[in-house]
């Protein structure tokens, strides 16, 4: 009988959780567009342009005071010429991701409005820092910023029990909860890096997601996209508190 390691161990455990969250195939499709080099801003904006309700949420997003630009872009295709292909895949991913959780419900322990601030947070202060520290790729930064935690909601959702104790137990103790989430078998670092490597993102965004609460001692050589997720992260903590 073949004996698991204990990362086997939590990959099976990942890979049998019942509420693991899919991609419209719409955003498969729109990965895989932005991710070859001759896909035309055309047929990007024709991709994203079958998912009316991906459109609107686009359009809403390009044109809100967040972005704060000085012409207002009126069709999916100025979209994607203005901004480049990865801002608009990223708009397109934050948007997919947010309503693939929308019904998860939150409460006093785990709020999803204090989830999303801090997910938003820490994607716009690792977008920062990229283009400070002249990282070629600050949009990838920026989503790997907002994707950190979205581990947490997938074990919210399938330890409605167990996880719920673990967030009262470490409220007050939060250097305890990474070992506290270890009792159930897996972590939200490993959950969601996971999950982004089952939907077929760069696997770098897989690993800033999954060292994210490594010691510092373990992040000091790691790759630019790795760090940018550790420091944002603290300093998101810092000014949570």
């Amino acid at each position: 009988m073949e004996i698991m390691t204990n990362q086997e161990k939590r990959i099976h455990k990942i890979k049998n959780l019942k509420n693991l969250p899919t991609l419209p195939q719409i955003l498969i499709k729109l990965i895989e567009a932005c991710n070859n080099e001759e896909t035309t801003h055309k047929e990007l904006s024709e991709i994203i342009s079958k998912d009316p309700s991906l459109s609107a949420k686009i359009m809403r997003l390009v044109n809100s005071s967040y972005l704060g630009l000085n012409t207002r872009i009126k069709t999916i295709e100025q979209a994607v010429v203005y901004l480049g292909s990865d801002a608009i895949r990223n708009m397109a991913i934050s948007a997919s991701v947010v309503q693939v959780f929308s019904h998860v419900k939150g409460d006093s322990l785990f709020s999803l409005n204090r989830f999303w601030r801090h997910s938003l947070m820490c994607a716009s202060i690792a977008r920062k820092i990229a283009k400070e520290s002249s990282y070629e790729y600050p949009e990838e930064a920026f989503l790997s910023g907002l994707l950190h935690d979205i581990g947490k909601l997938v074990l919210w959702v399938n330890f409605k029990e167990d996880y719920p104790e673990i967030l009262k137990d470490c409220e007050e103790n939060p250097e305890l909860f990474i070992g506290a989430e270890m009792r159930l078998g897996t972590t939200h670092c490993e959950v969601g890096a996971f999950l982004i490597r089952q939907w077929k993102f760069n696997p770098l965004v897989a690993d800033a997601v999954l060292y994210h609460h490594e010691p510092v001692d373990k992040i000091l050589h790691a790759l630019p996209l790795v760090k940018i997720v550790y420091v944002a992260n603290i300093l998101c903590v810092k000014y949570d508190e």
